[in-house]
């Protein structure tokens, strides 16, 4: 096993880096060379300039003699990368908890910034059913500015299967009553819901006025508000239910008598089994405060529910 890496291996991880860090406004951790896991790095996706806590387990490939042009299928072409290799590697790309793509890296096609391709590992299209050292690598699927969201969705993708899961029962939803207004019974079904809920991990969790001006804000779209409303019925269920939670931004910072004080958005997302309708991922965004003593030891912490709303609106949800 080398220590250092090729001159085309750098080639192929200086324009992967370059790509993620400039483009992507992302971060690119690149592993040391003596990694044999078949993993040459991360990526580390962000929004806004926060960490989304999505990453992409990434492996490059970099050089032509990988590349095998064929004759009958012009829309794809082959990288030959060995049948050892692929059987040694291929069950370790399929346990890293996330989506693993490979890079590869046409150095010959440009000096400054080379022609790149990607391919999900964990597909099993990527893998040639006949020919057991090549993998297949879609010609439309190039590497690049625009690839960002469709490897993105790759990590919403897999995280949704790992999720906890929350089953609702038709009495969870009878507050919705078609003779009236929706925001009136959505109110009186929150006020209902109002008190303090014990998590599991996070622990008490207060539901009041803030999560229903959150939910209600002025220049919310109305359709994002009704969304939260026909959503109540899930909220107990996955406070009181569900164990992993997300760190999801940053919004206050500051000093007060000698301490930190820290307000940020934390969120717990569940796969949700509805008794009328399609299966859904619901995430509940909660607003937290935390009080730090001048050795950063967490003295106090205050949680409240601040949304829920559905992950992936728009799109399939599996």
């Amino acid at each position: 096993m080398s220590n250092t890496r090729s001159e085309q291996e750098v080639i192929g991880l200086r324009v992967v880096g370059q790509f993620v860090r400039e483009k992507w406004k992302c971060r690119f951790q690149e592993l040391d060379a003596r990694n044999d896991d078949g993993i040459d790095g991360i990526v580390f996706f962000a929004k806004n300039g926060e960490a989304s806590g999505e990453t992409a387990f990434v492996q490059v490939k970099c050089g032509p003699s990988y590349k095998v042009d064929q004759k009958k299928n012009q829309n794809s072409f082959k990288l030959r990368l060995g049948i050892d290799y692929i059987e040694t590697h291929r069950p370790r790309w399929h346990r890293y908890p996330g989506p693993v793509i490979l890079i590869y890296v046409d150095s010959s096609t440009n000096d400054i910034l080379p022609h790149a391709w990607w391919a999900d590992l964990k597909q099993n299209d990527t893998y040639d059913l006949y020919y057991k050292s090549y993998l297949t690598i879609d010609k439309l699927s190039r590497f690049g500015e625009h690839s960002k969201g469709f490897i993105k969705n790759l990590c919403t993708h897999h995280l949704d299967h790992d999720l906890e899961s929350v089953e609702l029962k038709p009495k969870d939803f009878e507050y919705i009553d078609l003779t009236q207004p929706l925001k009136k019974t959505a109110w009186k079904e929150y006020k209902n819901i109002a008190g303090v809920y014990n998590n599991p991990t996070l622990g008490k969790i207060t539901v009041n006025r803030v999560g229903w001006k959150h939910i209600t804000r002025k220049g919310r779209k109305p359709l994002h508000i009704h969304q939260s409303f026909e959503l109540l019925g899930a909220l107990k269920s996955i406070l009181t239910s569900t164990k992993r939670y997300e760190y999801t931004k940053l919004l206050e910072k500051y000093e007060k008598h000698s301490n930190t004080i820290i307000i940020d958005n934390i969120s717990l997302r569940a796969k949700v089994t509805f008794p009328h309708r399609y299966q859904g991922v619901v995430v509940v965004m909660l607003k937290r405060k935390r009080l730090f003593n001048k050795n950063g030891k967490a003295n106090t912490a205050k949680i409240w529910f601040y949304s829920i709303f559905e992950s992936r609106r728009g799109k399939g949800v599996f």
